[in-house]
C-alpha cells in the first residue's frame, strides 16, 4: 500500500479523500439527518442518553468533577519527569542508569537530540493534551515523524474523533482525516497509541459511551438546579380555575399569576388568586429531589468512572489517608499507574529500534508525587548517608544545596571520627571550641541585642531538637539577614541533612556550646 498523501481504496476500505457515496446513503434511507437518533443508530454516537441529555465529549467536560478528574489525571501525568534508561545487567539484575533527562523534550532519544512537540506547544502541554483524548476518547494518538535515517523527530497530535485502526487481511493500519477531508493511511509503527479499557479491539470505543448515562445524570440534575433558581426558587404546578369562567378572565388570571410567580426578581412577591382560583404543587422540590445527596452519589459515580478517590473530586466528608503522602500513594497506585505503563511500553516499541528494546527503557519518576514530609525524608537521608547508599554532597544536591569539601566520602557518620587538628585532641571533639583570636573578634562585634538574640536562638534549637519535625522547621525558618545568623543557620541546616534524630539532641547541643563560645566570648 502506498503510503503516500493519496486517495485510494484497499481490499474495499476507503482509505483516502472524500468519498460522496457515503454522503447519498442517508437520503436513500429517507433518514432525518437533523434527529440525534439517526446517528445513534448509523453511527452510534455518544450522544443519547436515559436521562434526555446529549452528552459529548466536549459537554462532557462541562459537568464539574469530570472537567476536575480528567484535569487531575492529564496534569499529574503531564507534570510527571519522564526520562530514558539502559538496564546494567553486569551491576545486577536491577540495575540501571538515566541516560539522559527528558524534561525539556518530549522524548529523548540520542545525547544530541530528541523527539519535540507540535512546534506550537511544550512536552507538558502535549502530554496533558494526549491524555486528555486517552481519557475523554479512550484513544490518544500522536503521528511520529522519522528523519531519513529512520530516527523519531517529532510527535504530532492527532484528532480521536478523525483517526482509526483497522486490520485488512490481518495487517493493522491507521487512517486519519485532515485539511478538511483528507484522509491518510498509516503504518503502526508511525503512530504512538495509547488506549483505555477496551474489549480485546485495536482501537477501544470512546469512553464517553459508557461513562454518557452517568454524566447525563449529573448534567440533568446541574440543569435542574438552575431552572430552579432561574424561577425564583419556587417549583411549578397546575392552576385550577372554576368552571363557568370565560376564556378572557382565565387568560387574565393565568398572565397577572405567571407575572407574579415567575421569574428570578419574583421570590419574595405575594401572589393573590381571584376568581377562587387554586394552586395545586405538581413538581417535586430540589428537597424532596435529594438534590445534595444525589449530586454528592454523581461525584462518587465520577470518580469511580476514572478510578478516584472521591475526595480528590472535593467531595468532603469521604474516606482519605491520614497524610497527602498515602493519598498520593493512593492516587498512583489505583489511577496513575496503569497510564504510566501504558505510555512508557508504548513508546519503548515505537521510538525505539528493535535491537535497542530489549536494553533500554522509559520510565516516568514519580518521586515528586510520593514525596515525604520533611522529617520523614530528613531521617530516610540520615538512613542512606548511614547506610553509604548516598554520600552528604548526593543528598545536599536533593535540597538543591552547594557541595562542601569532604562531602563526596561515602562513610557512616555514626561509626568514623573526623581527623584530628593539629589544634585539638582526638578526645576534645565533643567538647566545646576554645575561643580563637577569630572568636574573640567575631564577640567584640557583636552588639548587645544580636548577643541576647543569640543566645535565644540557641536555647529555641535546644528546644526544638527534642523533636526532630520542629527542630527541622525551626531551621528552615531562622533569621539570615546578618552575617552570624546566615553562619548559624548554614550550621542547622547542616545538622538536619546529616544527623539522625537519635543523635539530634546531643548534636544540637554540642553546636549550640560551639556557638556560643565562638560569639559571646570564653
Amino acid at each position: 500500500m502506498s503510503n503516500d498523501w493519496t486517495t485510494e481504496v484497499y481490499a474495499g476500505v476507503y482509505l483516502g479523500g472524500r468519498d460522496t457515496r457515503t454522503r447519498e446513503l442517508p437520503e436513500v434511507l429517507g433518514l432525518d439527518l437533523h434527529n440525534e437518533k439517526t446517528w445513534d443508530v448509523l453511527f452510534e454516537a455518544s450522544m443519547g442518553t436515559d436521562a434526555g441529555v446529549h452528552v459529548d465529549e466536549d459537554r462532557a467536560l462541562t459537568y464539574a468533577p469530570v472537567w476536575q478528574a480528567v484535569n487531575l489525571i492529564s496534569s499529574a501525568v503531564a507534570c510527571l519527569p519522564f526520562h530514558h534508561y539502559r538496564q546494567l545487567p553486569d551491576v545486577s539484575a536491577t540495575a540501571s542508569e538515566r541516560l539522559y533527562s527528558t524534561q525539556d523534550y518530549l522524548i529523548s532519544v540520542s545525547p544530541s537530540g530528541g523527539i519535540e512537540p507540535d512546534d506550537y506547544q511544550t512536552a507538558v502541554q502535549f502530554w496533558e493534551s494526549f491524555m486528555v483524548d486517552v481519557l475523554l476518547w479512550n484513544n490518544g494518538y500522536a503521528w511520529i515523524e522519522f528523519d531519513a535515517a529512520s530516527r523519531p523527530q517529532r510527535l504530532v497530535l492527532l484528532n480521536p474523533d478523525r483517526t482509526a485502526c483497522e486490520r485488512i487481511d490481518g495487517r493493522l493500519w491507521y487512517t486519519t482525516e485532515y485539511d478538511n477531508g483528507k484522509v491518510k493511511a498509516l503504518y503502526p509503527w508511525e503512530v504512538l497509541h495509547v488506549r483505555g479499557t477496551s474489549a480485546g479491539v485495536d482501537c477501544a470505543p470512546a469512553f464517553i459511551k459508557y461513562a454518557r448515562n452517568s454524566i447525563a445524570l449529573g448534567l440533568a440534575q446541574q440543569k435542574f438546579a438552575s431552572k430552579f433558581f432561574a424561577h425564583g426558587g419556587r417549583v411549578g404546578g397546575i392552576l385550577e380555575i372554576p368552571a363557568g369562567v370565560g376564556k378572557v378572565a382565565r387568560d387574565t388570571i393565568e398572565e397577572g399569576f405567571r407575572k407574579s410567580y415567575e421569574g428570578a426578581d419574583n421570590p419574595f412577591k405575594t401572589v393573590i388568586l381571584r376568581e377562587s382560583a387554586k394552586f395545586h404543587q405538581a413538581q417535586t422540590s430540589p428537597t424532596d429531589a435529594q438534590m445534595v445527596e444525589g449530586t454528592q452519589e454523581q461525584i462518587r459515580m465520577i470518580a469511580r468512572w476514572f478510578g478516584l478517590s472521591p475526595a480528590l473530586l472535593g467531595l468532603s466528608g469521604s474516606v482519605s489517608y491520614n497524610s497527602k503522602e498515602q493519598d498520593n500513594q493512593a492516587f498512583l497506585d489505583h489511577c496513575l499507574k496503569r497510564w504510566l505503563r501504558k505510555i512508557a511500553a508504548e513508546c519503548g516499541i515505537k521510538l525505539l529500534p528493535p535491537k535497542r528494546q530489549q536494553s533500554e527503557f522509559f520510565r516516568h519518576d514519580v518521586s515528586d508525587l510520593i514525596s515525604m514530609d520533611a522529617a520523614k525524608k530528613a531521617q530516610a537521608h540520615a538512613v542512606y548517608i548511614q547506610s553509604r547508599v548516598l554520600n552528604p554532597n548526593e543528598v545536599r544536591g536533593e535540597l538543591g544545596m552547594l557541595p562542601y569539601e569532604g562531602g563526596d566520602q561515602y562513610a557512616n557518620p555514626a561509626t568514623s571520627t573526623a581527623p584530628a587538628s593539629s589544634e585539638e585532641k582526638p578526645d576534645d571533639t565533643d567538647k566545646p571550641a576554645k575561643p580563637t583570636p577569630d572568636a574573640t573578634r567575631k564577640a567584640a562585634e557583636l552588639s548587645v541585642i544580636d548577643k541576647r538574640n543569640l543566645i535565644a536562638t540557641t536555647l529555641n534549637a535546644r528546644h526544638k531538637a527534642k523533636n526532630p519535625k520542629a527542630f527541622i522547621e525551626f531551621a528552615a525558618k531562622c533569621e539570615r539577614s546578618t552575617e552570624w545568623q546566615v553562619a548559624v543557620a548554614a550550621t542547622f541546616d547542616e545538622i538536619v541533612s546529616t544527623t539522625t534524630p537519635t543523635d539530634l539532641q546531643a548534636t544540637v547541643e554540642r553546636v549550640c556550646g560551639q556557638l556560643e563560645t565562638i560569639y559571646l566570648g570564653g
